[in-house]
């Protein structure tokens, strides 16, 4: 089978995933508030999968490193179609919060399919395949929604949006099962330490393993980002607030801006692979992200009205979804070759400590001013453009380690 092939099979699961995700989720809160809900319980519901997923990512990644992702993609798909299910047959708060829990733990989807891809591309092709594999999975999530609310208007329509969902997942993971090879590569390490190694996958062996990641070649990364997403998260997350309060913008024209900055987003992801090309150093990429997302924060402050927003928000959309694949391309260049699955898992987590952290940071910051979450997020993102400027790793400090290269390659 074709590289090619298998890799668009694996771009396409994850445009699978996304869409019937974002089919349920963004209808959860309403089923969840007639359901007797309270605003506040209704947003725990998030809050509890996003906490789950903080601990469980590394754990599943760090069980496909060990059982190949194949194995552990099929499971975690089949597993969430269960779940899904199960929360469209929930008939209270608490089975309905209960159903939650077991989706944050096996839904890893999109983290586990990022791996298989590092395992099948060279890393040379990483930046490519990752902001291709972004985009057409976020294809799914601007379809979603649409479709959602379509087929929640009908009886029993989360019923059948989750029923869906279920089947979905549960096709994707037919998908994966019979049409994705295996990374060669991957089989046979598994095959040569599979005993070894199972014997020793138990908690404790899993936090040896934690312990064991280089973190002096990629605590800086992490950090940056978690600070580079949370600026971006905490400006989001009060995105709607903003529009109303400081331009008294309709609820339609909060959901074209949406939907914009996603459009814009999903089609600059087909384009970063060029990009890092040219660059050929993903730190140096990052670090221009990141002063361009910086730049666009501090201006966003001062927008006059909804089209300098719009206009802002474009290269607000790009530099994100370049830094998203800068990140992971430098976490995986960085880290163990046999601990991609935990790195991606971490990586997750670090992810989900800030959509935990952001929406709380955004409504406290806009007690203070409108644009409080615009200011916050330049304030974060001058923050990760330090750590990433100022921070050793292994010692030797970027801008040293960029010279360095630099005379490497002239010689």
């Amino acid at each position: 089978m074709k590289l090619s092939y298998a890799i668009g099979l694996i771009y396409f699961a994850g445009f699978l995933d996304l869409l019937a995700v974002s089919m349920t989720i963004p209808m959860l809160s309403k089923h969840a508030r007639a359901l007797g809900a309270s605003p506040s319980m209704a947003g725990l519901l998030s809050s509890v999968y996003g906490f789950i997923q903080l601990f469980s990512s590394p754990v599943v990644g760090r069980w496909s490193d060990v059982s190949g992702r194949k194995f552990v993609l099929v499971w975690c798909l089949i597993l969430s179609a269960i779940c899904y299910a199960t929360l469209g047959m929930a008939s209270s708060i608490l089975l309905l919060m209960l159903a939650r829990v077991p989706l944050g733990l096996f839904k890893h989807s999109q983290e586990l399919s990022r791996a298989y891809l590092a395992d099948l591309t060279p890393p040379n092709d990483h930046s490519h395949v990752f902001g291709q594999f972004n985009s057409i999975s976020s294809l799914g999530f601007i379809l979603g929604p649409i479709i959602g609310g379509h087929l929640a208007d009908f009886d029993g329509g989360f019923f059948l949006l989750s029923l869906i969902t279920a089947l979905i997942f549960f096709i994707n993971a037919l998908l994966v099962l019979f049409l994705i090879p295996k990374d060669k590569s991957m089989t046979k390490h598994i095959s040569s330490t599979r005993k070894s190694q199972l014997e020793e996958f138990h908690p404790l062996a899993f936090l040896r393993s934690f312990y064991e990641v280089d973190w002096k070649n990629v605590w800086d990364i992490f950090i940056v980002r978690f600070l580079f997403s949370f600026a971006v998260l905490v400006y989001r997350s009060d995105f709607a607030t903003t529009l109303d309060y400081k331009y008294e913008a309709s609820a339609k024209v909060t959901g074209y801006m949406i939907s914009y900055s996603g459009v814009v987003g999903t089609v600059s992801g087909f384009f970063v692979g060029r990009l890092a090309s040219r660059y050929d150093d993903d730190a140096k990429l990052l670090l221009h992200t990141g002063v361009v997302q910086m730049l666009v924060m501090s201006a966003v402050t001062f927008a006059p009205n909804v089209a300098a927003l719009a206009l802002l928000l474009t290269p607000l959309s790009i530099s994100n979804a370049v830094a998203r694949v800068c990140a992971v391309n430098l976490t995986l260049d960085r880290g163990s070759a046999s601990q991609k699955g935990v790195l991606m898992g971490l990586g997750a987590s670090v992810l989900s400590l800030s959509r935990m952290a952001a929406p709380a940071i955004g409504g406290l910051s806009q007690e203070f001013s409108v644009s409080g979450p615009s200011i916050v997020g330049t304030l974060v993102s001058i923050a990760g453009i330090l750590v990433l400027v100022l921070a050793p790793r292994g010692g030797v400090p970027p801008f040293k380690r960029v010279t360095d290269t630099n005379e490497e390659k002239s010689l």
